[in-house]
Protein backbone atom coordinates (compact mmCIF):
# COMPACT_ATOMS: atom_id res chain seq x y z
CA UNK A 1 0.00 0.00 0.00
CA UNK A 2 1.22 3.16 -0.27
CA UNK A 3 2.39 5.68 2.00
CA UNK A 4 0.18 8.50 0.64
CA UNK A 5 -2.94 5.84 1.58
CA UNK A 6 -1.46 5.35 5.12
CA UNK A 7 -1.68 8.70 5.91
CA UNK A 8 -5.65 9.52 4.72
CA UNK A 9 -6.09 6.18 6.71
CA UNK A 10 -4.26 6.83 9.93
CA UNK A 11 -5.80 10.56 9.62
CA UNK A 12 -9.49 9.29 9.27
CA UNK A 13 -8.93 6.98 11.97
CA UNK A 14 -8.01 9.56 14.63
CA UNK A 15 -11.59 11.25 13.58
CA UNK A 16 -10.51 13.58 11.27
CA UNK A 17 -11.22 14.57 7.88
CA UNK A 18 -9.42 14.40 4.44
CA UNK A 19 -10.78 15.66 1.03
CA UNK A 20 -9.49 15.96 -2.99
CA UNK A 21 -8.43 19.44 -3.65
CA UNK A 22 -7.45 18.76 -7.14
CA UNK A 23 -6.67 15.30 -9.08
CA UNK A 24 -4.91 15.09 -12.48
CA UNK A 25 -3.15 11.71 -14.12
CA UNK A 26 -0.20 13.01 -12.77
CA UNK A 27 -0.62 14.37 -9.22
CA UNK A 28 -3.16 14.86 -6.29
CA UNK A 29 -3.18 17.39 -4.05
CA UNK A 30 -5.36 16.20 -0.92
CA UNK A 31 -6.43 18.28 2.26
CA UNK A 32 -6.38 17.37 5.80
CA UNK A 33 -8.79 18.81 7.72
CA UNK A 34 -9.73 19.16 11.29
CA UNK A 35 -12.65 16.50 12.40
CA UNK A 36 -14.68 20.35 11.68
CA UNK A 37 -13.36 20.86 8.49
CA UNK A 38 -10.59 23.23 8.63
CA UNK A 39 -7.75 22.67 6.86
CA UNK A 40 -4.58 21.30 8.29
CA UNK A 41 -2.58 20.59 5.68
CA UNK A 42 -1.78 19.76 2.68
CA UNK A 43 -0.35 16.32 0.98
CA UNK A 44 0.46 16.09 -2.60
CA UNK A 45 1.31 13.02 -4.59
CA UNK A 46 2.32 10.83 -7.85
CA UNK A 47 1.99 7.28 -6.53
CA UNK A 48 0.13 5.55 -8.89
CA UNK A 49 -1.82 3.78 -6.32
CA UNK A 50 -3.11 6.91 -4.42
CA UNK A 51 -4.39 8.40 -7.49
CA UNK A 52 -6.28 5.05 -8.18
CA UNK A 53 -7.71 5.43 -4.75
CA UNK A 54 -8.24 9.10 -4.89
CA UNK A 55 -10.06 8.64 -7.87
CA UNK A 56 -12.63 6.43 -6.44
CA UNK A 57 -12.72 8.35 -3.11
CA UNK A 58 -12.40 11.84 -3.49
CA UNK A 59 -13.06 12.62 0.50
CA UNK A 60 -13.49 10.56 3.98
CA UNK A 61 -16.69 10.60 3.60
CA UNK A 62 -16.78 8.84 0.26
CA UNK A 63 -17.41 5.02 0.08
CA UNK A 64 -14.65 3.18 -0.15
Amino acid sequence: MSETIDILERWEQSGAIWRVQSISAAEAVVELCTCFGEPVELVRTADAAALRYLAARSSSGSEH
